[in-house]
């Protein structure tokens, strides 16, 4: 049976860099560009890692895959509707996924190669897919996967899961997403960092 392919509309995108452009604060941040992904038919889950210092490697589920204590992709914000349990909560950070040792797996491989990864038809090409059970269960059919660069660096990885097929002309919309979505991460981190010293400075003041 032949799925449609997956659309971002140009408008819909355009919207939520809108929004994006004036959002200060990164949890919020984070949560917009997911929830909007995850409003759309055609998304089922829609994720995003950031790079961050390794922290739960004794209990991660991939410490066998990973040297430990280094900077890893950690999952920071997730939305997403199973068709099948009511019950499921896919805006967890906590699964087994919640950590990917840069350079292993789909997600990793994008953090890796700042190369985004798509998977068409997971029916035909299930080798990307670490849960094919799940997968079919849900009707999941597609993946894309954009690396978050601002400035040369590596912010992390933007993914979406699709019940529609995952063209490449599709990545081009989460492309133009994932750029604007890193420059806003970054700036979001200078503005809360520049709070913080702000802060920081009044308590010393005081204290003076």
């Amino acid at each position: 049976m032949t799925s449609p392919d997956f659309e971002l509309p140009f408008d819909a995108v355009r919207g939520l860099l809108l929004e994006l452009a004036r959002e200060r604060s990164l949890d919020p941040l984070l949560d917009l560009v997911v929830q909007r992904l995850a409003a759309h038919r055609d998304v089922a889950l829609a994720r995003i890692w950031l790079i961050r210092a390794g922290d739960v490697c004794a209990a991660c589920p991939h410490r066998d895959e990973c040297p430990q204590h280094v900077p890893c992709l950690h999952l920071v914000a997730s939305a997403g509707r199973s068709t099948v349990d009511p019950d499921a909560d896919w805006s967890r950070l906590d699964g087994d996924f919640r950590r990917f040792p840069i350079g292993r797996r789909k997600v990793g491989s994008v953090a890796a190669t700042t190369e985004a990864v798509c998977v068409e038809d997971a029916r035909e090409d299930a080798r990307w897919i670490a849960r094919p059970d799940w997968a079919r269960r849900e009707g999941i059919v597609g993946f894309g996967g954009q690396p978050l660069v601002y400035h040369g660096e590596v912010l992390g990885v933007l993914g979406v899961f699709s019940r529609a097929r995952m063209r490449r002309e599709a990545l081009d919309s989460l492309r133009m997403l994932a750029d604007h979505a890193a420059a806003a991460i970054a700036n979001a981190r200078a503005f809360e960092e520049n709070a913080r010293l702000r802060r920081q400075l009044e308590l010393e003041d005081e204290y003076l």
